[in-house]
């Protein structure tokens, strides 16, 4: 029943985007959408070097709204916090689906699609270090990913308790597990969900809740595509589509 549900909301998305364009593919790449993802965050984008495929849930968010647009395939191109900016304004890719956080100042230089998903900011601690909320943090180095907004909201945080922290930043999330595991950072904070990817029995979460986060599909300012994939997101939340997703790659 939740495949033919599944289904039921690929081709209502079809019919929409039918009915915008005529599915006609704006990729570079003749049928081809190439969307920007994650190669290192588990349950979001994953690139497995062995198999070679992508897997994750935003991953299978990019293959379905390709296929709901009328592409004959879709191209994950790997990108980080760091470079998925680059590659949408160098048209490397036509659309970012990668953990990419709506914000007021982003949305000034790209448009964005209605939330997929939303999150909350922690902090990840090494169990030996014996942090327990963040008032432990005071005068301690964070590691962040490199092109974040993490930073910033931390640094708020802390401010209101009159501490202060430092930053260290880190291309990917594998660098930054490993500044944290050798003791390079005292601590690292980035979005809740990502971090339970890199949970292990020597490391926690601590319990402070920072700022929502709200990932979006990016595309340029005033692609065409802005349009055909806002009404395919508003049909997947509609039909419980979008919902089935999120619960799936929980």
């Amino acid at each position: 029943m939740r495949r033919q549900k599944f289904r039921a909301g690929l081709l209502l998305c079809a019919a929409v985007s039918l009915a915008l364009s005529g599915c006609q593919a704006v990729g570079a790449q003749a049928g081809t959408l190439r969307v920007g993802v994650r190669d290192s965050v588990p349950g979001f984008g994953y690139f497995n070097p062995v198999s070679e495929t992508y897997s994750g849930m935003e991953v299978e968010l990019a293959r379905n709204l390709a296929a709901a647009l009328g592409y004959q395939n879709m191209e994950p191109v790997g990108v980080t916090a760091q470079t998925r900016e680059q590659a949408l304004e160098e048209g490397t890719v036509d659309c970012v689906v990668a953990t990419f956080t709506i914000t007021e100042e982003r949305k000034e230089n790209y448009d964005f699609s209605s939330p997929y998903y939303t999150d909350h900011l922690k902090v990840m601690v090494e169990n030996s270090s014996l942090f327990q909320n963040l008032e432990d943090l005071n005068g301690k180095c964070i590691g962040v990913t490199e092109g974040s907004t993490a930073h910033e909201f931390l640094q708020e945080a802390m401010a209101k308790q009159g501490g202060r922290v430092t930053f260290a930043g880190y291309p990917t999330y594998p660098e930054l597990m490993q500044a944290l595991e050798v003791g390079d950072v005292d601590a690292v904070c980035t979005d809740g969900s990502i971090l339970k990817g890199y949970l292990n029995e020597e490391r926690s979460l601590l319990p402070d809740t920072l700022a929502e986060q709200q990932f979006g599909i990016a595309t340029k300012k005033g692609s065409p595509l802005t349009a055909r994939i806002q009404a395919t997101m508003d049909a997947w939340t509609a039909d419980g589509t979008l919902e089935e997703l999120n619960t799936r790659w929980k």
